[in-house]
């Protein structure tokens, strides 16, 4: 590794982070495009878990092609542990460590024993959507205050911690940008979370297309369903539990010109006013 990326790691070991840190490796809690995200419970503690992020390293016997993966994911973790080191808040997922294996790189995160958004979400209560969507909301605001861009937010990137705390993660696709107003080409996260604007071939604005994601991800909130290939305005003005200052709210959100879109901040203000 080079002595500029020395200072990402917290520690470099020589064995594997398991053997280490005397912690049991397993089940595997999510999967991703350079590794997985895997339970560690402590050997001594069996009730004091956490969640390990591993980035895999191909050996030499992988060639060219596995020297090529080893630098993207080198570049991916460097750039979200850096990231992540910046970030503190309540509904941010906090790094723990970062360390360095012979044949690994891996984020040490606490474990959010209530699972993801997207598994509870048809079993919300009316309170837990309020609190939900508002604390999402100053999630983003942080960010954005700090022009950090999450560029993948949706239901499997929320998770709930012991006290039903709604907690963003997964920074993989996430940038640092010198200001609110730069537009740039990025890869966006998941389909149906995605604006309009991302699917041409210019530049966009990511803090207006992370609050368009903000906005799919309140409509299933208040819904109590995962998007789906639907027209996601019609259908919430349509229902009539949800309240009509969610339904302008949301509709704001979803707006195609990505000039109309509220901010974070504007939108906070507005749930603030409910």
């Amino acid at each position: 590794m080079a002595s500029n990326q020395d200072s990402v790691f917290d520690q470099v070991i020589h064995t594997d982070v398991f053997t280490e840190f005397h912690l049991t490796e397993g089940p595997v809690l999510g999967t991703g495009t350079y590794g997985k995200v895997l339970l560690a419970t402590s050997n001594e503690y069996p009730n004091a878990k956490m969640a390990v992020k591993m980035f895999y390293m191909h050996g030499p016997e992988a060639g060219e092609k596995g020297k090529k993966r080893n630098e993207e994911a080198t570049k991916m973790f460097i750039k979200e542990t850096k990231l992540m080191k910046r970030l503190k808040h309540a509904n941010i997922m906090p790094l723990l460590s970062a360390v360095q294996t012979p044949s690994t790189l891996a984020l040490f995160l606490p474990l959010c024993g209530r699972g993801n958004l997207r598994e509870s979400i048809k079993h919300l209560t009316l309170d837990q959507q309020n609190k939900y969507i508002k604390q999402l909301c100053q999630a983003i605001k942080y960010l954005h205050q700090k022009y950090i861009v999450h560029c993948d937010i949706k239901l499997s990137n929320i998770l709930l911690d012991d006290d039903s705390n709604l907690i963003l993660s997964d920074f993989g696709l996430s940038r640092a940008l010198p200001n609110p107003n730069v537009e740039i080409f990025q890869y966006f996260g998941t389909l149906l979370y995605r604006a309009p604007e991302t699917y041409s071939d210019e530049r966009v604005n990511p803090f207006k297309v992370d609050m368009y994601a903000y906005g799919i991800t309140c409509w299933s909130i208040l819904l109590k369903r995962r998007p789906a290939r639907v027209n996601f305005v019609d259908i919430i003005n349509a229902d009539l539990n949800v309240p009509f200052v969610y339904k302008r709210m949301v509709t704001s959100l979803l707006v195609r010109d990505p000039v109309y879109r509220p901010t974070a901040n504007k939108v906070l203000e507005m749930i603030e006013q409910m």
